[in-house]
């Protein structure tokens, strides 16, 4: 089975798919999209950026992604956009246009970083209803001191962005993901119960989620992973409950929803 997803609105298919593969990687060989730039390959410095998109209810839900720790089978029915994304009919979004006007940018390496996580906020992205410099935290510029990229931020704080139509193209895209690649395998379930079927034939499989620390594994360390389950999907994982006893966590739950 290939992994498929959303690029500004059109079907990416990879088939086969490396487990372990990046979308960085993707990126900037096949796609040749090279505005994302490698800056550390561990998740740290921001300059590989995008916003990854995915269905709640009836909305696409955006949220910047470090694309140097995603692995490709973790963009299995979403919708991706870089910041070769933005521009339209070769004019620059208000954003980029305010970003190039102001001095936001010098040397420009970090600057495709930067334009997508503050774009993020300006959409509405998850994890963004915070000043400019919370969101950008985790975007690094050596040059520009972050005074006109700030500046930018708060002058373009706010952007209209119609998903409807993506929105009904990710419905069509939502089943649960499988693939091998060189005798290696991955899986992306949507519930609990593929998740447990899956492990019960495959025990020693490494459950990832956000990558933060396998992305290392593979990047820096040069790993291959035999057998990998991907549970960003598992709608079971992601609840948050209250009760009068306490708050319950799932395990798929992130540090913008808990």
């Amino acid at each position: 089975m290939s992994v498929k997803f959303l690029l500004d609105g059109d079907v990416v298919e990879i088939a086969p798919c490396d487990p372990t593969g990046t979308l960085l990687e993707y990126l900037r060989g096949p796609l040749r999209r090279t505005g994302t730039k490698e800056g550390c390959a561990e998740g740290d410095c921001g300059a590989c950026t995008v916003l990854v998109g995915e269905l709640a209810g009836d909305q696409v839900q955006w949220r910047a992604v470090n694309a140097c720790i995603a692995f490709l089978p973790m963009l299995h029915g979403k919708a991706l956009m870089t910041v070769e994304s933005l521009a339209r009919g070769g004019a620059l979004n208000p954003l980029q246009a305010c970003m190039a006007a102001n001095g936001s940018s010098q040397c420009g390496f970090c600057t495709p970083g930067f334009v997508m996580s503050l774009h993020g906020r300006a959409i509405g992205a998850l994890g963004s209803e915070l000043p400019v410099a919370d969101v950008i935290a985790g975007n690094l510029c050596r040059c520009t001191g972050y005074g006109p990229i700030l500046e930018a931020g708060e002058t373009v704080s706010r952007l209209v962005q119609d998903d409807s139509g993506l929105a009904q193209a990710l419905a069509g895209l939502a089943d649960d993901g499988s693939g091998t690649f060189e005798g290696r395998q991955w899986f992306a379930p949507r519930s609990s119960d593929a998740l447990a079927a899956i492990l019960a034939d495959y025990p020693a499989a490494r459950i990832v989620a956000g990558a933060t620390d396998v992305g290392l594994w593979v990047t820096k360390g040069l790993r291959e992973l035999d057998t990998v389950v991907f549970i960003w999907d598992v709608a079971d994982l992601k609840a948050v409950d209250e009760t009068p006893e306490g708050v319950r966590l799932g395990a798929g739950v992130r540090y913008a929803q808990a």
